[in-house]
């Protein structure tokens, strides 16, 4: 049986040539061209610069940018920290980039294809968590063993050997601390909740 590709180790992505008669075709049906191209043993990934369709005066890889992705075998993509790598690898672990759920009228459901829109470097989305809260891998254990015990009701999965995500969270020095009670914490929302925060 084959391993699942959610357990075995993560395949770093490497970048290759854009097919030609991709490029021929986004040409007739009047789409930018494919700039970059990205693939492992099970995504593909066209990157397409959109600066000068944000009306941004950057263009290239530091400007917005769109990632298209979609599976080898063409099945859906379903695991969010792959998103996170995905998005880490090509732009960069401190650009940030949406998913959109849109409004029904500009839905685009056509294939198993999914799309991350990547900030230009330095910007700051003025919405979401203000900071991180990951768990190590001690911790996780220690988390889903209270599930067993009758504790609490949460679970955690144990991150992909290799995965760019989170890749400091067993150097904290809190590393060895149950972070149970952090699990359940409230945290700060930029947007919804007003933060402190220091501009300089």
């Amino acid at each position: 049986m084959a391993q699942s590709p959610l357990r075995k180790e993560w395949t770093p992505l490497q970048r290759v040539e854009p097919n030609p008669a991709m490029q021929e075709l986004r040409a007739k049906v009047g789409s930018p061209p494919a700039h970059e191209v990205w693939a492992n043993d099970l995504y593909q990934i066209v990157v397409t610069y959109m600066g000068e369709i944000m009306g941004d005066e950057t263009h290239d890889r530091q400007g917005f940018m769109h990632l298209s992705m979609k599976r080898h075998d063409r099945h859906p993509m379903a695991d969010w920290r792959h998103y996170q790598a995905i998005k880490n690898e090509i732009a960069g672990p401190e650009r940030e980039a949406v998913e959109i759920f849109p409004a029904e009228s500009r839905l685009v459901d056509s294939a198993n294809e999914y799309h991350l829109w990547v900030f230009p470097e330095g910007y700051v989305i003025e919405f979401g968590f203000t900071e991180q809260l990951v768990s190590s891998d001690y911790q996780t254990k220690a988390f889903n063993d209270g599930r067993s015990r009758g504790e609490h009701k949460g679970r955690q999965r144990p991150f992909q050997p290799g995965l760019p995500v989170a890749v400091g969270r067993n150097e904290k020095p809190d590393a060895d601390v149950d972070m149970t009670a952090d699990m359940f914490k409230p945290m700060d929302v930029v947007g919804l909740v007003p933060v402190e925060r220091d501009d300089t």
